[in-house]
């Protein structure tokens, strides 16, 4: 038998009886016995048909015989024939009765059985039913503790690679700690190299005839804007440049306005426009070729002739005047003069960084 046919018959069945099979090998092994069933029940029927057609006239049938008969095989008509209870006499014929009669109370009393059998196997589906719906319920919750323990599991990972990046945290705390200390113990050193070398400078003497002059890295706006707003530039000052090239218009325009009078450079020279413009606005550009430039520490020096020179290609020397007139005038006093009094300031300045 196909399994398509098994199921069908074994869905037929619980249909009309009200019951439920719980495997497939109790489908198997059901489903030919429904099979069988229905074939010999359509036989019992047509044999019980067949009795009311022929009345009484064939006396007393046992239909117990009747149907193992039938079971066995047998035709209808002989199992009629064979089941029916002949009559030998009235006590022959009362024992035949009474045979029966006791046959059919064992029948009724085997329905009664089937009956509480049933009662009781309807009982067992319905208690059977019960705990596959708690099995179910069971599956379910246990469905839920799953999910709830993949959250857990997925929450103890988190934990985990948090306290993994805190702890790494932690290491390189230590270690940018260890680099402060390392980055402190270097800063404490310098600084004590500092004033060793603020000593040292203290200490040293360029001799007579040397004026400090500022000092900047390159002409660029924005470093010339830096030392304008940290007053490094002023009036009147003597530039030392590392690298000039990087001037332009505007620093040009930076320089005049901060009234600067020289520019030295020990690297490259400015362009030759913005050069032009330096010349025309008033400011010597030199390189430290033609100057000589000594250090008293940090700071640079030139001699007082180089300022001269400056002063004297800034403000070319003016007609010799009556002594009376020259002391009435606004202006007053000789470029010498205003070179010491430049001197003097930027000495000031030299001091006053000490």
């Amino acid at each position: 038998m196909k399994i398509e046919d098994k199921i069908k018959i074994v869905r037929e069945f619980e249909e009309r009886q009200g019951i439920s099979v719980g495997s497939s090998h109790e489908r198997d092994a059901l489903a030919p016995l429904i099979k069988v069933y229905q074939r010999m029940r359509t036989l019992f029927e047509k044999a019980e048909g067949h009795l009311r057609e022929m009345g009484g006239s064939l006396g007393l049938v046992d239909r117990t015989r009747l149907y193992e008969l039938l079971t066995r095989g047998a035709s209808i008509v002989e199992a009629i024939e064979g089941s029916r209870i002949r009559s030998e006499g009235k006590d022959g014929r009362e024992e035949q009765i009474e045979t029966l009669k006791a046959k059919q109370r064992e029948i009724i009393e085997l329905r009664r059985i089937l009956r509480s059998k049933t009662e009781k196997i309807r009982s067992l589906e319905e208690e059977l039913e019960y705990y596959r719906r708690k099995v179910r319920e069971l599956e379910k919750e246990i469905t839920k503790l799953m999910e709830e323990l993949d959250k857990i599991r997925h929450q103890r990972k988190r934990e985990l690679e948090r306290d993994r990046l805190v702890s790494q945290l932690r290491e390189r705390i230590r270690e940018l700690e260890a680099d402060v200390g390392r980055r402190d113990a270097m800063i404490d050193s310098l600084r004590a190299e500092l004033r060793s070398l603020r000593r040292d400078v203290a200490r040293s003497d360029l001799g007579p005839g040397w004026v400090p002059i500022k000092a900047v890295e390159n002409l660029s706006r924005s470093t010339l804007e830096e030392a304008i707003v940290r007053g490094v530039l002023s009036e009147g000052d003597v530039v030392l440049v590392g690298d000039a090239s990087t001037a332009g218009p505007r620093s040009v325009r930076l320089l005049k306005d901060a009234g600067v009078w020289a520019i030295v450079h020990s690297g490259s020279p400015p362009p030759p426009e913005v050069l032009s413009m330096l010349e025309e606005g008033g400011i010597f550009v030199t390189s430290t070729n033609s100057v000589e430039i000594r250090w008293k520490g940090a700071i640079p020096h030139v001699r007082e002739e180089f300022l001269l020179r400056v002063a004297a290609r800034r403000r070319p020397p003016k007609p010799v005047k009556e002594e009376s007139e020259a002391g009435e005038g606004e202006d007053g006093g000789d470029i010498l003069s205003i070179v010491w009094e430049y001197r003097r300031s930027l000495l000031d300045e030299e001091g006053a960084t000490h």
